[in-house]
């Protein structure tokens, strides 16, 4: 396996559940941001994956923004 596919697999959440553990939210309320595409998400069939890297950037923006 190469560096960037583990790199790859150590970066994605995998499901709701996942992604709202990673967020401290609950899986509904989870679900409900990235279907509505409010949160940096993507869907591969019916599951929903999410890069943390992605997802720590999302949030320093909006702390940022929040910050100005």
């Amino acid at each position: 396996m190469e560096a960037n596919e583990t790199n790859l697999s150590a970066d994605l959440l995998k499901g709701v559940a996942e992604i709202a553990e990673f967020l401290g939210e609950d899986e509904r309320r989870t679900s409900y941001l990235c279907r509505n595409r409010s949160i940096p998400a993507f869907q591969i069939g019916q599951r929903w994956y999410a890069r943390r890297s992605s997802l720590r950037g999302f949030i320093d923006r909006l702390e940022s923004g929040a910050a100005a």
